[in-house]
């Protein structure tokens, strides 16, 4: 019965990590379709018929992208203040 139950748990290990692999494969393959349709989007755009709104929703977005990076990265340190003033309390 014991080696029944360590074949099963080797069996759904094995077939977790292929499902991982796929998934993974999957979203490669997403992700460079999404690149490419992106460039050709890019490409087919007319920079002559521009608005002004269109160009501040462009640099508008690429800011807030990058803020948004810095505002999470930078947070490593802050949870553990917070743990070690609540551990101080």
């Amino acid at each position: 019965m014991e080696k029944l139950t360590m074949r099963t748990e080797e069996v759904k290990t094995n077939i977790s990590e292929e499902e991982r692999v796929k998934a993974e494969e999957k979203t490669k393959r997403f992700q460079e379709k999404l690149q490419q349709l992106g460039s050709e989007l890019e490409s087919t755009q007319d920079n002559d018929k521009l608005t002004q709104e269109d160009v501040l929703h462009k640099g508008t977005t690429r800011r807030n992208s990058r803020e948004k990076y810095r505002r999470i990265s930078g947070r490593s340190g802050d949870t553990k203040n917070r743990v070690n003033e609540f551990e101080n309390l």
